[in-house]
């Protein structure tokens, strides 16, 4: 006698056997514009960008250790002022700035190039979008960091050369994904004004209240990712400040790794479920 199934069971099994379809059918989605998109993007601008914006940090750093060939000593301010200038221009200036030119339009320019219709007519399409160009905008912009790191850490005399790489490169990674992550972001959310929004937001936050010593500097990313190389390199807290934590907080780096993950994980969530409901002009309606 064939025992009587559970009645939930049977309920449940096909929304599970529904689910899991969908979910393969995403991921090989999100995949496939991940592949088309490396192929696409390797074209002689886009690697002429790259290597111009490893080179500026690169030149910054030889024309400093060039400067001051006289004065590299075992002073460790010396070695303290060039591991934060390696911090300024690494993780701060330069993936900042690939994250706002390649993650930001990434709406708008599929807009402009009229291709969107191949997005809206496949389901999906629009996540998947969104989703793979953020991962090739991550992967370009991280690499750019890690190979201007790794010529210009040699440069300059470091306490400890391979943890100021090593901590410059993780950075560097961490900086892309929750940049990037926040500029697609206002990218769907503000589609005909992003580039502006997303600059402005830059200066405003990143860059003036991300260094106030206030509350407000401790939902920023600089924050975070000042507090890490804090920690990773035990740089010295100020003393000349009232409450050093308004700077950088002591926190477990993991706290500060897991909040950059999750709000990235957050703000690219509510991106793809509004990239999918909204109703954005074409270029010619504009």
């Amino acid at each position: 006698m064939n025992p009587i199934p559970h009645p939930r069971g049977s309920v449940l099994a096909p929304l599970h056997q529904s689910i899991s379809p969908l979910l393969v059918q995403r991921y090989h989605a999100v995949a496939g514009v991940i592949a088309y998109e490396f192929r696409r993007t390797i074209t002689p601008w886009r690697i002429a960008l790259w290597v111009f914006m490893i080179a500026i940090p690169v030149a910054l750093t030889v024309t400093v250790a060039y400067q001051l060939r006289g004065s590299l000593s075992d002073d460790p301010n010396i070695q303290m002022a060039f591991a934060w200038m390696l911090y300024v221009l690494m993780p701060q200036a330069i993936t900042m700035l690939g994250m706002l030119l390649w993650a930001t339009p990434i709406v708008n320019s599929e807009l402009e190039s009229q291709s969107w219709i191949y997005s809206i007519v496949r389901p999906g399409g629009r996540q998947a979008m969104l989703l793979g160009k953020y991962v090739i905008a991550v992967l370009w912009t991280s690499s750019c960091g890690a190979v201007a790191s790794t010529l210009a850490v040699p440069m300059l005399n470091l306490a400890a050369p391979f943890y100021n790489w090593l901590a410059l490169v993780a950075l560097c990674i961490l900086s892309s994904i929750a940049h990037g992550a926040l500029f697609a972001f206002i990218g769907v959310m503000f589609q005909r004004r992003a580039m502006v929004l997303a600059f402005t937001y830059t200066v405003l936050v990143e860059v003036v209240l991300g260094w106030i010593p206030a509350v407000i500097n401790k939902f920023t990313v600089a924050f975070r990712l000042r507090s890490l190389y804090f920690q990773w390199l035990e740089l010295p807290m100020v003393d000349f400040l009232e409450n050093p934590e308004m700077i950088a907080s002591q926190t477990s780096s993991w706290i500060h790794i897991s909040c950059l993950l999750m709000g990235s994980a957050v703000l690219l969530a509510v991106a793809a479920w509004r990239v999918e409901r909204a109703q954005y002009r074409w270029q010619s309606e504009v």
